[in-house]
C-alpha cells in the first residue's frame, strides 16, 4: 500500500513541479503531505494529493430546476470548470421533456470530502445568484403517510401551504412513479416547512392504524379504475391511504391506513369498489387433454377472433371478454398469459358467458386445427374467386386462414364441423376422420402448388459480399423498383441461413425448387418477375465484377509506430475523412517490436497513387514536427484566446500548428502538464517560430494596454466625475484611450479602476483627481444677514454682488471650480435672514469677510 502511495506522490510531483514530503503516523492513522513550490503548483499537487488519495465520497445537492441552465453553462462549460476546479465528478440530472421550473433536481458530487464540500458550495453560489428559492425533496416519509399528509379534499395539504406562506408542497399521489414530496419556496421557509411535514407526517403515524383485506387479485383493478381513477377519489374522498399490491405481486391484501373516524368508510369503498364487477376467468389450455397445449390455444384464438366468436358471446350476455390478441397468444409461454377475463355487473350473466367461452373451445378440440408452411408469393395460388379455398369450405366445411403479415408463411385450416360425410361417421371414429379430412386437404393445397405454371423458381449465382448489401428490405426494395416488376418475388439468399418451419407444419416445396449454395440467391414469383429480377441481378454481378477489377489495385504505407495515431486522427477522423474523398479501402496493421505500421490501400491505381502521396506528404510533415513552450502571464491568456476562441484558432490555421493553454485539454500526447503562466505551440518548426513570434508581439501589446490603476475617490464627486449624461467621462476615456470601470459606493467611497497603457491609464487618473480636487475646493457657506441690509448688498441689478466677487479675484461669470462664487439671497417672501454663498474656498471667504464689514458698518451708521 506504502508503495503505491509513494509511486502516486512522486507521479504528482512530476506533473506539478513541487516538492512533495510525506509522513505517516501509525497510531493516529493519518499521512501528512508538505508540498513546496510555487504556489499555482502547490494548489494543484494539493487538489491531486486530495483527489487521488482521499476516500471518496458522494453527496447529493438538491437545487431548483430552474436553475439548471446556469449550472451547466453553455455547452456545460460551468459544470466543467467546477469539476476542474475541485477534482470532482458531478452528475446534473438531464431535463425532461414537461419538467416543471419548479422541480426538484438531485446533484450528484462525488470526490474526496474538502473538494465535494467546495463543489457544493460552487454550486449553491450559482444557486443564490440565480434565485433566492429553494428546493428539498422528502424522501424520508413512508409512502402510506402521503395521503393523510394530504387529508381528506387535501384540508392538511392546505393547512401546511397556509402556515408557510410562499411554499409549494407537491406529494406524489397513489400511483405515481416519485415517491419523494416537493417542497418550494424561500430558504429560510422551505425549512421550516420541511420540519412542519417531517413533524406531522410522525404525529399521524401515531395517531392513525391500518386495515388488511384480502380482495381477489382479478378485482384489484376495479379498486384502482381506469387510470387510477378510483383509487385517487377514495383517497381523495376519505383522506386515507390506500395500498394496492403491484400487478406482477402475488398479495391479494389491499392495506388501508387512516384515522379511526375515516378508515371504516374506505375500507367500505374499497369493498364496494371490488365487489361493483364479477370476474370469471377461463384457461382455454385445460380444457382438452392435448400434449401441445399453447399450440392448440394459438390456434383455436386466432380462428375465434377471425370469426367475431368473442363478440357474439359478448352481445348475448352483456359482457365483457379480456382475451388475448393473435400476437400476445404467439408470444405467450405460460398458460396464465392465455387466460380470458369475463367481466359484467350481473354475476348470474358473467357465469353464462364463461359457460359459453367453456362451449365455444369444447366444441372446437385440437384435432379440428392443421398447418401448412406455404411461402408469400404462393398463397395467392390458392385464393381468389373459385379458388381451391373456397371450393373446400363450402364443399367440406373448412375454413382456411391466411396470415394478416404479409411476410408470413403459416396457413391455418380449421374444421368447422357441418360436413355430413364426417356427421354419418360414429363419435368413436370421428377425429380420426376428422384428421384425415384436414390432411387430405392440405394435400389438395400442396398439389395445386407444385403442379401450377405460373410461377417460377430461378437460382442466380451472386457473390457473397454482393448479398449482404442485397438482404435489407430498403435494398430489396429497389431492386424491384429498378426491375419494374409488377407482381411479389420473394429472395433466399445462400449465404444467410434459411429459416426452419414450426413443427407440426409442413413446409410445401414446389418440384422447381432446390438447395441453395453459398454464392447463388433463389428468385420466386411470377414468371415474368422473375425474369425481371434474375436480368437485374445479372447486371449488378456484371457491375461488381466490373468494380473489383478496377479497385483491385493494392499498394501500402510504411507509418513510424509513433505517427500512426496522428496519421488515423481522433476516433479515426482522418481515416474516414479520406475515405469520403477518394473510393479507397484502408486497413492499417500495426507494427510489432517497434516496427513501422502498415497502411494498406486498394483501389483504383489514380486513387490510391492520390491517397498514398497525401499520406507520404503527412508522414514528411510529421517529422517536421516539434513542441516548444513559452511563458506569457497567466491574466492574459483570455485576451490571447479570444471570444469563442477567435484568436487562437486564426494563429491555428495561419500557420498550421496546435496551440494549448493550462485551461484546455487539446493535447493529445503524453507531454507534461502546463503551468499556470505556460502555452504550448505544436507543429511544423516554422510554423511554430511564426506562431510563437507573433503570439508573444500580442502578450506584449496586451500587456502594454492592460496596466491597470486602481484608486478610491469620495463618492460625492462621482456626478462631478460621471458628468451630464457621461459625457466628462466619456471625455476622459477618449482622450487617455483607457477604459474606466466604476465600482459601487461604499463606506462614501468608490473604487475606480483605469485599464490602458501606463501612460493613458495615469493620465486618466490624473484627470480624474483632478477633478475630484476641484470638488474638494468647493465649499457651501450660510450667512445670517438681516433682511433690510439684502436690497443694499445686491445692488442694482445685482451690481454690488458681481463686485464682491471681482474684488475678492473671482469670476462672477462662471458657476463651478476655481475662481467661481454664487451669492444667493432668499425670496421676500421666504422671511429669511440666510444668504447661502458657493464656490472656491479662497474667493467665498474673502466675499464673507467683505460682507461682514459691510454689513458692520451699516448698523453703526443706523445707530
Amino acid at each position: 500500500m506504502e508503495s503505491s502511495v509513494a509511486a502516486a506522490v512522486r507521479a504528482i510531483a512530476e506533473r506539478s513541479k513541487t516538492a512533495i514530503e510525506v509522513s505517516h503516523n501509525r497510531s493516529l492513522k493519518t499521512s501528512t503531505y508538505l508540498v513546496s513550490g510555487r504556489p499555482e503548483a502547490v494548489a494543484r499537487a494539493k487538489r491531486e494529493i486530495c483527489a487521488k488519495l482521499s476516500p471518496q465520497v458522494t453527496r447529493v445537492v438538491q437545487v431548483p430546476a430552474l436553475v439548471r441552465a446556469q449550472i451547466a453553462g453553455v455547452r456545460g462549460r460551468n459544470l466543467q470548470e467546477i469539476q476542474t476546479q475541485t477534482h470532482t465528478v458531478i452528475v446534473l440530472p438531464k431535463a425532461g421533456r414537461d419538467e416543471s421550473p419548479f422541480e426538484v433536481l438531485d446533484v450528484s458530487i462525488t470526490g474526496d470530502h474538502s473538494s465535494v464540500i467546495a463543489a457544493a458550495q460552487l454550486i449553491e453560489a450559482i444557486v443564490d445568484k440565480r434565485t433566492t428559492k429553494r428546493a428539498v425533496r422528502i424522501t424520508d416519509v413512508p409512502r402510506e403517510l402521503h395521503a393523510l399528509l394530504v387529508g381528506q379534499d387535501g384540508a392538511t395539504l392546505q393547512a401546511l401551504e397556509h402556515a408557510h406562506a410562499g411554499v409549494q408542497i407537491s406529494i406524489p399521489g397513489p400511483l405515481d412513479a416519485d415517491a419523494a414530496i416537493g417542497v418550494v419556496g424561500e430558504r429560510d421557509v422551505v425549512q421550516a416547512a420541511v420540519a412542519e411535514i417531517r413533524a406531522t407526517a410522525h404525529a399521524l403515524l401515531q395517531s392513525s392504524r391500518t386495515v388488511t383485506v384480502t380482495v381477489p387479485k382479478r378485482q384489484h383493478q376495479f379498486i384502482i379504475g381506469p387510470g387510477g381513477q378510483t383509487l385517487r377519489e377514495i383517497v381523495r374522498s376519505t383522506g386515507c391511504s390506500v395500498n394496492v399490491p403491484p400487478p406482477r405481486s402475488p398479495s391479494d391484501q389491499v392495506t388501508v391506513r387512516g384515522a379511526d373516524a375515516a378508515l371504516m368508510q374506505a375500507l367500505s369503498l374499497v369493498k364496494l369498489h371490488a365487489s361493483s364487477v364479477a370476474v370469471e376467468t377461463v384457461n382455454p389450455s385445460t380444457i382438452h387433454t392435448y400434449a401441445r397445449p399453447m399450440l392448440y390455444v394459438r390456434r383455436a384464438l386466432q380462428y375465434f377472433h377471425d370469426r367475431n366468436r368473442f363478440r357474439r358471446i359478448e352481445s348475448e350476455h352483456g359482457v365483457e371478454l379480456r382475451v388475448p390478441s393473435v400476437a400476445q397468444a404467439a408470444a405467450a409461454q405460460t398458460p396464465e398469459q392465455v387466460l380470458i377475463e369475463v367481466q359484467g355487473r350481473d354475476a348470474r350473466a358473467v357465469t353464462a358467458a364463461k359457460d359459453a367461452v367453456c362451449a365455444l373451445f369444447a366444441a372446437f378440440p385440437p384435432f379440428h386445427f392443421n398447418g401448412i408452411d406455404v411461402e408469400p408469393h404462393l398463397h395467392s395460388l390458392l385464393t381468389g374467386d373459385g379458388g381451391t379455398v373456397a371450393r373446400l369450405q363450402a364443399a367440406r366445411s373448412i375454413y382456411t386462414l391466411f396470415p394478416k403479415d404479409t411476410a408470413a408463411r403459416d396457413i391455418l385450416v380449421v374444421y368447422e364441423g357441418f360436413n355430413p360425410d364426417i356427421d354419418r361417421v360414429a363419435p368413436e371414429a370421428r377425429e380420426d376422420a376428422v384428421r384425415a379430412l384436414l390432411r387430405k386437404t392440405l394435400e389438395e393445397f400442396r398439389q395445386a402448388i407444385s403442379n401450377d405454371d405460373s410461377y417460377a423458381t430461378v437460382n442466380v449465382d451472386v457473390p457473397v459480399s454482393l448479398q449482404r448489401s442485397l438482404s435489407s428490405a430498403q435494398s430489396q426494395a429497389a431492386l424491384f423498383t429498378a426491375a419494374n416488376i409488377s407482381g411479389r418475388v420473394v429472395l433466399r439468399f445462400g449465404a444467410a441461413p434459411d429459416d426452419s418451419a414450426e413443427a407440426e407444419s409442413t413446409r410445401v416445396r414446389r418440384r422447381d425448387d432446390s438447395q441453395l449454395s453459398e454464392n447463388e440467391v433463389q428468385v420466386k414469383g411470377l414468371t415474368d418477375d422473375v425474369q425481371k429480377i434474375v436480368a437485374e441481378l445479372n447486371l449488378r454481378v456484371a457491375k461488381a465484377a466490373d468494380y473489383e477489377r478496377l479497385h483491385s489495385f493494392r499498394d501500402q504505407v510504411a507509418v513510424p509506430q509513433q505517427m500512426l495515431a496522428r496519421i488515423i486522427g481522433r476516433g479515426g477522423e482522418n481515416i474516414r475523412r479520406i475515405r469520403s474523398e477518394r473510393d479507397v479501402t484502408i486497413d492499417v496493421v500495426d507494427g510489432t517490436n517497434g516496427a513501422s505500421a502498415l497502411v494498406k490501400l486498394q483501389g483504383t491505381q489514380q486513387d490510391v497513387a492520390a491517397v498514398a502521396a497525401e499520406l507520404y506528404e503527412f508522414i514528411e510533415r510529421l517529422a517536421d514536427q516539434t513542441a516548444e513552450t513559452i511563458s506569457v502571464q497567466a491574466d492574459i491568456h483570455r485576451a490571447l484566446i479570444g471570444s469563442g476562441g477567435r484568436y487562437v484558432k486564426r494563429l491555428e490555421e495561419k500557420y498550421a500548428v496546435r496551440i494549448a493553454f493550462p485551461s484546455s485539454r487539446r493535447d493529445d500526447d503524453d507531454s507534461s502538464p502546463l503551468a499556470a503562466d505556460q502555452i504550448r505551440i505544436r507543429g511544423g518548426r516554422k510554423g511554430v517560430d511564426d506562431a510563437k513570434v507573433e503570439l508573444l508581439e500580442l502578450a506584449a501589446y496586451e500587456v502594454e494596454h492592460n496596466h491597470t490603476v486602481r484608486f478610491s475617490v469620495p463618492a460625492a464627486a462621482l456626478p462631478h466625475i460621471v458628468g451630464k449624461a457621461g459625457v466628462r467621462i466619456s471625455e476622459i476615456k477618449d482622450e487617455s484611450d483607457t477604459r474606466i470601470d466604476l465600482g459601487d459606493p461604499s463606506e462614501g467611497n468608490v473604487e475606480v479602476t483605469v485599464i490602458g497603457t501606463r501612460k493613458g491609464a495615469n493620465a486618466a487618473r490624473t484627470a480624474i483627481e483632478a477633478i475630484v480636487a476641484e470638488q474638494e475646493s468647493q465649499v457651501d457657506v450660510v450667512l445670517e444677514v438681516p433682511t433690510k441690509h439684502h436690497r443694499f448688498l445686491i445692488g442694482s441689478g445685482g451690481a454690488r454682488v458681481r463686485e464682491l466677487v471681482t474684488q475678492a479675484g473671482g469670476n462672477p461669470d462662471i458657476m463651478t471650480g476655481p475662481d467661481s462664487c454664487r451669492i444667493q439671497f432668499p425670496r421676500a417672501s421666504d422671511k429669511t435672514d440666510s444668504v447661502r454663498i458657493k464656490g472656491d474656498r479662497a474667493i467665498v471667504d474673502a466675499v464673507r469677510l467683505r460682507i461682514e464689514a459691510l454689513v458692520a458698518e451699516r448698523e453703526r451708521m443706523t445707530t
